[in-house]
Order: structure tokens, then C-alpha cells, then sequence
């Protein structure tokens, strides 16, 4: 039996940016951008610079969203290597990717190994002591009965099941520019 772990919040929640053009950014949209018929001049990657006034143009129209925002915020990726997240958290992240092909997941499987005993507990519940000795007492049994599953060689995608989904797990995470900025939206909102 392997004591539980309990996170008050996402006190322990660790994000890592994994992907993102960045600064070169401008860069791939002014080159993209060069064949438009309205930035003659323009004649090749190596006119690129950040003191170029055609390339100032290009990026501002582009932010302005008068040319090309799509190629900006489409195509192009950002990506995120997410640790220490609740499986409640990962059910509504992964919802995000049903409908837009630019967005995709790949998650640690629970099914193929033991659940973690992290578990992430909201903030409001964390900090009431009473409430975390009951929840502990309760746990203690669910771990209990998870393992002897797994003794008597319930596969670990059966027994799963009987756990609680506080449990945290991790995760890598990438989207187009567009959708992450729409994802971010929902969640704020």
C-alpha cells in the first residue's frame, strides 16, 4: 500500500512550453506573406529583417487582421507538456480536440500501468482538516481494495474504475494558435 499524496489545488501543477516559433514567428508570416501582389518588393527570405518598414507592414496588417491572420494563428503550433494534473482536469481538457483537427492530446494511459496515489485536492476542501482525515480513511480503503484487484490480476484498465478521478496524470498538449486562443476564451470566460 503506497500512502496517498494530496496536492491543495494545483499548488503542484507544472506546464512546460515545448513548442512555439516565438520571435521567428514574424519572420515565417513575412516570407509566407512575400508572394502577395500588394508586398512587391519583397523578393525573398533573405530580405527578412525586423528593420525592413515591408516587413513592419506585412506583420502590422497581419495583426490588424487586414491579410493572411489565418496563416498567423493557423498555422502554426504552440505545445505544452502539462504534469500533475487531475484526470477530472484531463476529461475537460481532451474535450477541446472532438471537433478541431489542429488539436491533439497524448496522455499518460492508466490502463497500461498502476494510477498514481497524487491527488489533487480543490483548495476549499484541502483546508478543511476534519474533511481530510475523513477523506483519507476513505481513500486508505479504495487503495486498498484497488491493489488486491491487481493481485488477483484484474488488468489495471478494470480496476481503475474503483479509483477516484482526483488522481493526477500527465500530459502533452499542442493546437494552432487560433484554437488555443479560443480554448483559453472558454476557460476564462
Amino acid at each position: 500500500l503506497i500512502m496517498a499524496r494530496y496536492n491543495n489545488g494545483f499548488e503542484n501543477i507544472k506546464v512546460e512550453l515545448i513548442n512555439w516559433s516565438g520571435a521567428d514567428l514574424a519572420r515565417q508570416v513575412c516570407c509566407f506573406g512575400q508572394g502577395a501582389e500588394f508586398y512587391t518588393g519583397f523578393d525573398s527570405v533573405n530580405d527578412y529583417s525586423q528593420d525592413n518598414p515591408k516587413c513592419k507592414q506585412i506583420v502590422t496588417d497581419i495583426i490588424r487582421g487586414d491579410t493572411f491572420p489565418k496563416y498567423a494563428l493557423s498555422g502554426h503550433n504552440v505545445a505544452f507538456s502539462i504534469k500533475g494534473i487531475s484526470r477530472i482536469c484531463l476529461a475537460q481538457l481532451t474535450r477541446e480536440g472532438t471537433s478541431d483537427t489542429s488539436t491533439f492530446f497524448c496522455s499518460e494511459s492508466s490502463g497500461t500501468r498502476p494510477l498514481t496515489q497524487e491527488q489533487i485536492i480543490p483548495m476549499n476542501i484541502y483546508k478543511n482538516k476534519q474533511w481530510m482525515r475523513e477523506w483519507d480513511k476513505i481513500n486508505e480503503k479504495m487503495e486498498k481494495l484497488y491493489c488486491e484487484m491487481l493481485e488477483a490480476g484484474i488488468p489495471f484498465m478494470d480496476a481503475r474504475y474503483m479509483m477516484p478521478h482526483n488522481q493526477t496524470i500527465n500530459i502533452c498538449y499542442t493546437a494552432s494558435m487560433l484554437s488555443f486562443i479560443g480554448s483559453c476564451n472558454k476557460r476564462l470566460d
